[in-house]
This record gives structure tokens, C-alpha cells and sequence, in this order.
């Protein structure tokens, strides 16, 4: 497999906290990457170093592509409030893709899984604060999976709050991301999120120096 990017013996301190000690790891090009480990082992600030935000104190991160060719969707974010689904769709789909200033709504949806385009039909007039946190959560997914012009696509717990049926929805969207020629990195508790072709990595073990890659059948065996 050819490497997206590479972190050698990164430490990582926040004031008189080490966070992470020598950690070795590498995101292959093409391919879903899962990071799993327990709460507060510090998933999120990896994420924050691989994307860029973050960095590590010592040790060095070699990337294959530039900052600006990685998109990171944090736990955090949020769609505007005030506007309405229709309108946060045209204005995150522009942002994301430029070309599409002069496409129509109806045109944006066409590129939307089935699915979600049924929900952003039938909530396009309702604004953002009215709607539920897993309609909001799959809306955001799908412009940043569908329109993102990045080459590595950074999640968050993308799944968190989602129903069953939405978290398979995700997936979808992550193969079709694939067939783009574009790369995944991912966290997550949920197992049924990890598919038996990705690259599982648990920060339990990469923080003591060791990265744990393991197959789909042999994680759930070993992670009940």
C-alpha cells in the first residue's frame, strides 16, 4: 500500500500532560481508515495533528499531499441556524465547490445519496434549528463526502447520534468517496461502522509505540 502519511515517534504534551508518547503511524492511499480506542485516550487531538491544527511537540509527520488537500469534519460543527436546509446546502455546496454558483438546488441534490436527497426535499423550507440532530448530522455528511474537493477526508465520530439505517447511509457515502480516488480517516465506537477492507487502528495500542492493525472479524473478537 502507498502512504497518504506517516507520523514518526510523535509526543504530544498539553502543558504538563503528555497526551501521546512515540506514536508511529501510517494512512495509506485509497482506503478507509478507522481509529478506535477508549474515551479521553485522545482520538480527537490526533485527528487535530493529522489535519494540521495541532502539532506534535516532537517526532515528524510526513505528508504526501499539501494542508489544503485535507478536509477534517470536527464533532463539533454545526449547520447555520438561521438559514434554512435549502439554503445551507446551496451555500456549503458553492463553498466546497465553486463551480456550482450557478447550479440549482434541484441540480445540488442530483450528486446527494437517494436518501438524503428525500430528507433535503422534504425539510428544504425548514430552518436548520428545527430540524433533528440526526438530519443535520446525515445533511452535513453528505455535502462534505459529495462535494469536498480534498484528496484525505477527516471525520470526527462521524456516526455518533445516527441511527442504523443512517450509519449505513455513511458507508455508502464512504464507497463512493473511494471511487473518487480519495482516501478516509475516521473515528469511531461503533463496530458495525468498520467494514473487513479497512484499516483498523486502535490508539490504545498505538500509544504505547505499537500500531494495531487488524481485520474487521478479528477486532470484534478481540474488542466485544
Amino acid at each position: 500500500m502507498h502512504s497518504l502519511l506517516r507520523l514518526e515517534n510523535c509526543q504530544l504534551r498539553i502543558k504538563n500532560t503528555r497526551i501521546f508518547s512515540s506514536i508511529n503511524l501510517v494512512i495509506p492511499k485509497h482506503k478507509v481508515s478507522v481509529l478506535v480506542g477508549s474515551n479521553g485516550v485522545g482520538k480527537s487531538m490526533l485527528m487535530d495533528m493529522i489535519a494540521g491544527t495541532l502539532s506534535p511537540n516532537e517526532g515528524t509527520i510526513s505528508r504526501g499531499l499539501s494542508i489544503s488537500e485535507i478536509g477534517y469534519l470536527s464533532q463539533g460543527l454545526e449547520l447555520p441556524y438561521l438559514l434554512t436546509i435549502q439554503e445551507t446546502i446551496q451555500y456549503y455546496a458553492r463553498l466546497l465547490n465553486p463551480s456550482l454558483r450557478k447550479s440549482c438546488f434541484q441540480e445540488m441534490l442530483k450528486c446527494f445519496h437517494p436518501q438524503v436527497s428525500d430528507i433535503a426535499h422534504k425539510l428544504k423550507t425548514k430552518r436548520a434549528s428545527k430540524c433533528s440532530f440526526g438530519e443535520k448530522k446525515l445533511l452535513l455528511i453528505n455535502l462534505f463526502a459529495t462535494y469536498s474537493p480534498f484528496k484525505l477526508l477527516i471525520m470526527d465520530e462521524p456516526t455518533a447520534g445516527l441511527s442504523p439505517s443512517s450509519r449505513s447511509i455513511y458507508r455508502e457515502l464512504c464507497d463512493q468517496v473511494l471511487m473518487e480516488g480519495k482516501s478516509i480517516f475516521f473515528s469511531t465506537h461503533h463496530m458495525d461502522d468498520i467494514k473487513p477492507s479497512d484499516i483498523v487502528i486502535n490508539l490504545d495500542e498505538l500509544n504505547d509505540g505499537k500500531a494495531l492493525v487488524k481485520s474487521q472479524a478479528v477486532f470484534k473478537t478481540t474488542y466485544k
